[in-house]
């Protein structure tokens, strides 16, 4: 493990760019053990000193996985939103008849037949 003061710009682009290949191939479990590195490493560079062209690179490519990291999140907030409504159309549903009786209808097979 590096130590904090011999962190080096290189290795935060290293990261950086690991980070983005974890995000773009949809390697989501590997993102936990990222962040844990990713604090390690912020912390160390805050502690140097960068010239403005290397900040601005570095930032640059920070906000461009950020971007990747939302879209990532906005897509799995997609995938539950879709997998349980999913679900909750293979539950029974219940109504009212005329008479103001509860009925419940049950979900079908998700079999449609053909009559000849």
């Amino acid at each position: 493990m590096e130590q904090t003061d011999s962190v080096s710009v290189d290795a935060v682009m290293d990261f950086l760019e690991r980070e983005r290949a974890a995000l773009t191939d949809g390697r989501f479990d590997e993102l936990e053990g990222l962040a844990t590195e990713k604090e390690r490493l912020s912390r160390a560079l805050a502690e140097k000193r960068l010239d403005a062209e290397t900040l601005v690179e570095v930032r640059r490519t920070a906000e461009r996985n950020a971007v990747l990291l939302e879209a990532a999140a906005r897509g799995l907030r997609s995938v539950v939103r879709r997998v349980r409504a999913l679900r909750d159309a293979q539950k029974p549903l219940e109504t009212y008849s005329r008479d103001g009786v509860r009925r419940t209808l049950s979900a079908g097979t998700g079999h449609v037949g053909r009559k000849v």
